[in-house]
C-alpha cells in the first residue's frame, strides 16, 4: 500500500476517534499520517486540532505552522492558529493571523468575530466593536459576536446599548445564561436595581445543602479527609492553570474519572442535590427566566480548587454551565475563625470583568466544611483572599445541559 493510502486510512481513523472524544489516540493517528505525508496540510491541521483539544498548545501551534508551510492559503489552519494564540494570551500574534484570514476570505465563518476578539484582548475596544458589528451584519444570529459586543459595550460605558443587545440575545437563545449575567450588570449601571434584583435573587436562587455521611465512612469528617487526600494526590492538579480564575493555588481537571475514590461518593451526593434544587426552584419561581429553562437532561463537570494563603479566584461565572456548585472539604482555621469575610465566597461583583461604576449587589457566604452550595451558573462570584498556612480545599461543579438526541 502506498504511504498516501495508509495516511488516508489513518486520517479516517483519527477523525472517528476524535468524534468519540478520544483525542489522545486521535492525535497519535494524525501524527502517524503526518509522518507518512509531511507535505499534506490536512494531516498537520487535524493533528493541531487534536493537540489543542488536549491542551498541548505549543505542539498544536507547531502543527498548524506545518500545515501553513505546506499550504499558505489554508485558511482554516490560519484561523485555528489565531484562536490558539488567543488561548496562549498572545493577542498581537492572533490579530495578525485573523487579519490575514479576513483579507484572504472575508466570508470565512466567524472571521470578523475572531478579529474582534483579538482587538478586544488588545483593549482596542472601538475597533473590536466595529468588527463584531460586521460579524452581525453577515449573521444576525451570531451568538458569539452578540456575547462579546455586550461585554465591549459595558466596558465602553454604554449599558443601555448592552441591555438592548441582551434582549436580542435572549430572544435568539432564551435558555442562554450568559446574557442574564450581562443584563444584571447593565441594569445596575442604569440604576434599575429592582429589575437587577430579580435576576440576582440570592436568597431564593442560592441553595445551602449539607450532605449526609456517605456509606463506607465513619463520619462526614472522615469522608472529607478521604476526599482531601484524593484531591491532593490527583494527577491533573496544576498551579494557576491557563484560562482559569485560580490565582495563588491549584486547580484540577475532571475529578469524576476512575479511580474516583472518595470523589465518587461526592458525585452521588451532587446527583442527589441537583434535582431537589431544581424542583425547589420550579415550585418557588416557575416564571423566572433562569428557572423556566432548567434542563431536563444534564451531565456533570467537576474539578477541585486548592488555595494557599492570599490565593483567590477573581470575579467570574461559568458560561457553559446551567447550575453551578461547590462543596467545601477543608478550611483553614483562619477562615473558620475570621471576623470578616476572609476566605468567603462572594456573589454579584462584576466590575473587574465588565467595568462600570454602579454599586454592585453582592451576597457573601462563609464556607463551612461539609457545606454544598448550588447557584445559577450566570452568577458572577469570587473568593476573598485569606491569611494562614493551611489550604482552602473545595470541589466545584457545573451541571451541563444535554440536548435530546
Amino acid at each position: 500500500m502506498r504511504p498516501s493510502d495508509t495516511a488516508a486510512d489513518l486520517l479516517r481513523e483519527g477523525a472517528a476517534l476524535a468524534r468519540r472524544g478520544d483525542l489522545t489516540r486521535a492525535a497519535a493517528a494524525f501524527q502517524q499520517a503526518a509522518a507518512l505525508v509531511p507535505d499534506a496540510p490536512q494531516a498537520h491541521f487535524n493533528l493541531g486540532n487534536a493537540q489543542a483539544g488536549l491542551g498541548q498548545l505549543d505542539a498544536a501551534a507547531a502543527a498548524f505552522g506545518r500545515a501553513l508551510a505546506a499550504d499558505p492559503g489554508f485558511v482554516p489552519a490560519r484561523n485555528n492558529l489565531g484562536s490558539l494564540r488567543l488561548r496562549q494570551q498572545r493577542p498581537a500574534e492572533a490579530l495578525a493571523e485573523f487579519e490575514r484570514v479576513v483579507a484572504t476570505e472575508p466570508g470565512f465563518p466567524h472571521a470578523h468575530h475572531n478579529l474582534g476578539a483579538a482587538l478586544q484582548a488588545l483593549d482596542r475596544l472601538d475597533e473590536a466593536a466595529a468588527a463584531y458589528r460586521r460579524a452581525l451584519e453577515r449573521d444576525p444570529a451570531d451568538l458569539g459576536a452578540l456575547n462579546d459586543l455586550c461585554i465591549v459595550q459595558m466596558k465602553q460605558g454604554e449599558p443601555a446599548a448592552a441591555l438592548e443587545l441582551c434582549e436580542r440575545y435572549l430572544a435568539l437563545s432564551p435558555a442562554n445564561r450568559k446574557p442574564l449575567a450581562y443584563k444584571a450588570a447593565a441594569l445596575i449601571e442604569l440604576g434599575r436595581r429592582d429589575k437587577a434584583a430579580l435576576l440576582l435573587d440570592f436568597e431564593r436562587l442560592v441553595f445551602r445543602h449539607r450532605i449526609a455521611t456517605p456509606d463506607g465512612h465513619a463520619s462526614r469528617e472522615a469522608f472529607d479527609s478521604a476526599l482531601v487526600a484524593h484531591v491532593l494526590g490527583h494527577p491533573t492538579l496544576e498551579y494557576e492553570p491557563r484560562d482559569k480564575a485560580t490565582r495563588g493555588g491549584y486547580q484540577s481537571g475532571e475529578l469524576m474519572v476512575e479511580p474516583k475514590g472518595a470523589a465518587g461518593a461526592l458525585e452521588a451526593a451532587i446527583r442527589d442535590a441537583v434535582p431537589r434544587y431544581m424542583a425547589r426552584l420550579r415550585e418557588a419561581l416557575p416564571d423566572h427566566p433562569f428557572v423556566a429553562h432548567l434542563p431536563q437532561r444534564w451531565r456533570l463537570a467537576t474539578w477541585a480548587v486548592v488555595l494557599k494563603a492570599q490565593g483567590q479566584q477573581g470575579p467570574h461565572f461559568h458560561p457553559d454551565g446551567y447550575v453551578s456548585g461547590v462543596y467545601y472539604a477543608r478550611l483553614p482555621q483562619a477562615v473558620k475563625n475570621a471576623a470578616g469575610d476572609a476566605g468567603c465566597i462572594e456573589f454579584g461583583r462584576t466590575a473587574e470583568h465588565l467595568g462600570g461604576t454602579g454599586e454592585p449587589m453582592v451576597e457573601t457566604i462563609r464556607p463551612e466544611e461539609g457545606l454544598m452550595l448550588l447557584f445559577p451558573s450566570y452568577f458572577y462570584h469570587r473568593t476573598i483572599p485569606f491569611q494562614g498556612g493551611e489550604p482552602r480545599i473545595c470541589v466545584a461543579f457545573d451541571v451541563l445541559p444535554v440536548d435530546r438526541a
